[in-house]
C-alpha cells in the first residue's frame, strides 16, 4: 500500500507516495483527472548525486537524466515526456527535502541542496 509522503502545487497538484523502493507521483489536473508516474528511487538518487548544488529547470534535468535513462530502464529516453518525467523527479526531491523551488516567469527553478 503506497504511503503519502508529501504534496506540492505547481501548475497542477502533485501527490508523492512511497511504495516498496519506488516513488509514485500522482498529478491531479484542474478537472480532477489523476495521472500516475512510478519513479525508481535509484533514478531519483542518481539525479540528485549528479546535480547536487546546482539549480535546474525540468529541461536541464531531462538532459542529465537522458544520459542514464536507458541504462536504468526508465520509461522515457528523450523528448517532452522525459522532461515531464524529470519534473516529477524534481518534485520528489523537493518533497524529500533535497531541493527547494521557486517560479521564475512561466517555469520553475529547482535548487538541489548539497
Amino acid at each position: 500500500m503506497p504511503k503519502l509522503i508529501g504534496k506540492l502545487k505547481l501548475r497542477n497538484e502533485r501527490l508523492v507516495y512511497w511504495d516498496e523502493g519506488n516513488y509514485l507521483v500522482a498529478e491531479i489536473d484542474p478537472n480532477g483527472t489523476e495521472y500516475r508516474s512510478p519513479i525508481p528511487a535509484a533514478a531519483v538518487e542518481k539525479l540528485y548525486e549528479t546535480c547536487k548544488g546546482q539549480t535546474l529547470t525540468s529541461a536541464d534535468a531531462s538532459e542529465r537524466i537522458a544520459i542514464f535513462a536507458k541504462a536504468m530502464r526508465l520509461p522515457y529516453y528523450y523528448g517532452h515526456k522525459l522532461e515531464h518525467y524529470a519534473l516529477n523527479m524534481l518534485v520528489v526531491l523537493v518533497v524529500t527535502d533535497k531541493a527547494r523551488y521557486w517560479k521564475e516567469g512561466r517555469s520553475y527553478q529547482f535548487a538541489l541542496t548539497t
